[in-house]
Order: C-alpha cells, then sequence, then structure tokens
C-alpha cells in the first residue's frame, strides 16, 4: 500500500512540505502496519501555490509508476489549475484590501467604474 498526497505549497518550502506530510501520516502508516498491512514510504507530490512544479515532483510520479508522457500531461494541466487558484487568491486578497482600506486604498481608485 502506498500512500499519496497532493499537497500545495510555497516554493521556498518543498523540503518542509514533504517532511510536514511525513510526520503527519507518519502514526496511520503506523497503525496499518500493526493491522499486517505492508505500508511503502508514503508519497508526497508538491504542487508550488504560485504555479510552479519542482522537479522533485515528476521524479516522485516517475516512481509511483506513471511514464514520463503521462506523468508531464498531467502536471502541465495541474499547472494550468494551480495558476488558476493563484489568480483567485489575488482576486480575493485585493478585494478584501480594498474594502479594509476604505477609499484612500489605491486598489479602490484602481476599481472605480468612472476615474477622475
Amino acid at each position: 500500500m502506498t500512500l499519496v498526497d497532493v499537497t500545495f505549497y510555497l516554493e521556498h518550502r518543498v523540503a518542509q512540505a514533504i517532511a510536514t506530510k511525513r510526520s503527519h501520516y507518519k502514526p496511520l502508516c503506523e497503525a496499518l502496519r500493526r493491522q499486517g498491512h505492508t505500508v511503502l514510504e508514503d508519497t508526497v507530490v508538491v504542487i508550488c501555490v504560485r504555479g510552479s512544479i519542482p522537479t522533485s515532483t515528476l521524479e516522485t510520479l516517475k516512481l509511483l509508476g506513471l511514464n514520463q508522457e503521462p506523468a508531464e500531461t498531467l502536471l502541465r494541466r495541474t499547472h494550468i489549475s494551480a495558476c488558476e487558484h493563484m489568480r483567485r487568491m489575488c482576486h480575493t486578497h485585493r478585494a478584501v484590501e480594498s474594502v479594509m482600506m476604505g477609499p484612500q486604498g489605491i486598489v479602490t481608485r484602481l476599481h472605480r467604474r468612472n476615474p477622475r
């Protein structure tokens, strides 16, 4: 049995993401082993929140048995999804910022319908 976790993290925290997820799943892996299951090391697939895909992610997918071409296709689609997620996060952040800053905020001035 192989546990696979696909996680979104910041680009500069890929190693931390993998370590955090592995420590998170350690009790589950131990419980499964006690029940007699053969559990290989859990696999963490990291996608960065700004849309980048670490090279380790492709290697991880190949270790799981995916061929190069399908793995690259999957990562391309995931990249598009991650970029869309980042766009929504930025849009939400700007909307909250405009409400919190009020009329003096730079974002509020940019979003006026009738600029003066």
